[in-house]
């Protein structure tokens, strides 16, 4: 099959494969089969556990399952598709003054894109940190400018006694050029114990000071802040950066947390959850497999559908550096 030639298939019907068309094997109850989305033949998972970008005729940006012959044809077009028709380049916006509306404020706590978190990021940094929306309350820039990383999350609680919480986000490093690296995508979920009962959402930022902070976010696996990684509610307010030696040895906490709930501003904590990269979400988003620490130490280009985030921080910079 010629690259030239790949066209949006006719699906094989599921009825009419007894066997893979690759290795030959019957389908049984635990030999599913996968249809392949370039062939559009039907495969057992060991034939067909590829993901690859498909060109642009078959208009979808995200990896696709592929068998074993599609992906060979395939993949001298994956470097061009991901420079040129991933999501990582399209477009992405964020309403803009007075349009901008509740926008901010309905942040969802769980998102399924990395274009998406990119936007809720881009909005809590105009709660937290744009002078005139919580006033005094907001994050002290300097934080911001002197930050290793910083780590957005929404999440929502909810319980009687026994509460549960989980979110999404993402998570960004300072590179030592002074700019932000390519976004990588987080999940939390946590549980805890109380007298309490209901619902909340809540955006988090958390405000990484240490690389050792930063390097908790570039691991495959789970961490917990609180234990390993200490963490402190953030001063606020635009003298609040005089008060960051809060650590037990006058230094800077490693993380500092900020939340935002229904117009509350307040320090959270997240002691009892788990925080953990999503590779998934980051593989539809850059359009192939990419760890976390290749995002955030700067071996990805910031894509450009993170924009909207970058010049949210840009512009609080830019504000605090212009007042008097």
């Amino acid at each position: 099959m010629a690259a030239a030639g790949l066209a949006p298939p006719r699906w094989t019907p599921d009825a009419q494969a007894v066997n893979c068309h690759n290795c030959g094997r019957l389908f049984d109850w635990a030999r599913r089969k996968h249809h392949c989305r370039c062939c559009g033949r039907i495969f057992c998972y060991a034939c067909s556990k590829h993901q690859a970008l498909l060109p642009r005729s078959f208009g979808t940006r995200d990896p696709q399952r592929v068998c074993d012959e599609c992906k060979t044809t395939l993949e001298p077009l994956q470097a061009d598709l991901i420079n040129t028709f991933s999501n990582a380049v399209r477009a992405n916006e964020v309403a803009n003054g007075a349009k901008r509306g509740l926008s901010p404020y309905l942040n969802k706590p769980l998102s399924f894109t990395l274009g998406a978190e990119v936007r809720k990021a881009a909005y809590s940094v105009f709660n937290f940190m744009r002078a005139g929306v919580v006033q005094d309350s907001s994050i002290p820039t300097e934080l911001l400018t002197c930050a290793k990383g910083l780590a957005f999350i929404t999440v929502l609680k909810a319980g009687v006694v026994w509460v549960g919480n989980f979110g999404t986000g993402l998570v960004q490093c300072h590179l030592l050029s002074t700019e932000w690296s390519a976004p990588s995508a987080i999940g939390t979920i946590g549980m805890g114990w109380g007298a309490c009962i209901g619902a909340n959402i809540t955006d988090v930022v958390l405000v990484l000071n240490t690389a050792a902070a930063v390097e908790a976010f570039c691991g495959a696996g789970q961490m917990s802040l609180g234990a390993g990684i200490g963490m402190a509610a953030g001063p606020i307010g635009r003298s609040g950066a005089g008060g960051v030696t809060i650590g037990t040895d006058g230094d800077v906490a490693p993380v500092l947390s900020y939340s935002h709930s229904r117009g509350l501003f307040a320090g959270i904590s997240l002691e009892g959850a788990v925080i953990a990269a999503r590779p998934d979400v980051n593989r539809a988003f850059y359009g192939k497999d990419v760890t976390a620490k290749q995002l955030l130490s700067g071996e990805v280009d910031p894509p450009p559908a993170a924009a909207p985030l970058y010049e949210a921080l840009a512009e609080v910079k830019f504000a605090s550096m212009a007042a008097p």
